[in-house]
């Protein structure tokens, strides 16, 4: 169930216990008897009235509560069923997450490859970052020799 069923509950518990505190009261009247002079006196039962008023009170503050609760939730996408899977990569070199467009590592620079090897490149086994023939062997990132 969603947070607008729990609103809606909430709001109509209001109203209904509000009206029947009214109702209680007058409908379950109080009587006193005067013994001397033995008349009989009804009137409205204030503390019935009070009494169903705090209950519904605490009613609605039970489901306003689950209403908002489910309401954040909502917000959050935690209702949804299907999941969202992230195309973020990790750097091989520090271990940093990283957005799908980032071209390269937000913290050490390293180049992403995104699979792409041409035949005018080598994978650094140390770092794994790219590098092109160029006649020297060495990986200009972490400085690694064959």
């Amino acid at each position: 169930m969603n947070s607008k069923f729990y609103t809606a509950l909430t709001v109509i518990l209001l109203i209904c216990g509000a009206c029947a505190g009214f109702i209680a009261g007058a409908f379950f009247e109080t009587v006193h008897t005067d013994i001397y002079t033995e008349t009989v006196t009804r009137s409205f039962n204030i503390a019935l009235m009070v009494g169903c008023w705090i209950a519904t009170a605490l009613l609605c503050l039970v489901f306003g509560g689950i209403a908002k609760i489910l309401s954040y939730l909502e917000e959050l996408g935690a209702g949804n069923s299907v999941s969202t899977q992230t195309t973020d990569w990790e750097c091989p070199k520090c271990h940093c997450m990283n957005k799908e467009e980032a071209t390269e590592c937000f913290n050490c620079h390293l180049k992403h490859n995104n699979n792409l090897q041409s035949d005018d490149k080598w994978e650094c086994p140390k770092c794994h970052s790219l590098n092109s023939y160029n006649g020297n062997p060495e990986c200009p990132n972490c400085h690694w020799q064959p």
